[in-house]
């Protein structure tokens, strides 16, 4: 009973240390739109968390977006210049990444707030089909895979689940905005523009949680 104790409570302390690092990462993550993005709520369940081994993870992502959704353009290379300027590398070949970030973006449209929280809660890989009006979401789906630093010495990966993994985490995080919004051209660069800044910091939190 002692030792249940003890490891939730230090579990409970890497989450809060975990959330501390994402308040540290988010700023150098922002890119101020005005009053644009202020009607924006995140919603999010499950997160990125460090590994629970020691890990040679090198500040190298790829990113790999999937977009079922066919509204969202550009967002990788958003997301990769964001990272960037967080200070990651990012490389275009997945054997070399410590970091492979993959967003699924799952739905965009009209959605009543109260049926999409409970979407969201429902995790990584739950329903994704928007019902209802009252409010606009873009929902996603987010893989982050952590692995070991890829060496002369070791076979480089050619997909994310080689064993060179050492760490996986899953999150579902949704955009919610009680305005409208129009996404004749696609999902506007404002919103994209949070969707990044979130992501961005998570990655960068976790990271900053592993050194």
């Amino acid at each position: 009973m002692r030792f249940f104790f003890s490891s939730h409570f230090f579990a409970g302390l890497l989450l809060l240390f975990v959330a501390f690092v994402t308040l540290a990462a988010f700023s150098a993550c922002v890119h101020k739109r005005g009053d644009a993005t202020a009607g924006i709520e995140v919603l999010r369940s499950g997160g990125f968390v460090p590994p629970d081994v020691n890990a040679d993870i090198a500040g190298v992502v790829y990113v790999n977006v999937r977009d079922k959704s066919d509204m969202v353009f550009g967002l990788r290379a958003k997301l990769e210049t964001s990272l960037a300027e967080s200070g990651f590398s990012v490389t275009s070949n997945p054997s070399k990444a410590g970091y492979i970030v993959h967003p699924t973006v799952l739905a965009v449209g009209a959605a009543e707030p109260d049926s999409l929280r409970a979407m969201v809660n429902e995790g990584y890989g739950g329903t994704s089909r928007l019902s209802g009006t009252g409010a606009t979401t873009l929902l996603t789906d987010v893989l982050l895979v952590q692995r070991r630093v890829p060496t002369s010495g070791r076979k480089n990966l050619q997909n994310i689940s080689n064993r060179n993994a050492v760490a996986e985490s899953r999150m579902r995080l949704a955009l919610l905005s009680r305005r409208e919004i129009r996404f004749n051209a696609g999902v506007p660069e404002y919103v994209m523009d949070v969707l990044v800044r979130e992501l961005c910091a998570s990655v960068s939190a976790v990271h900053m949680a592993s050194r």
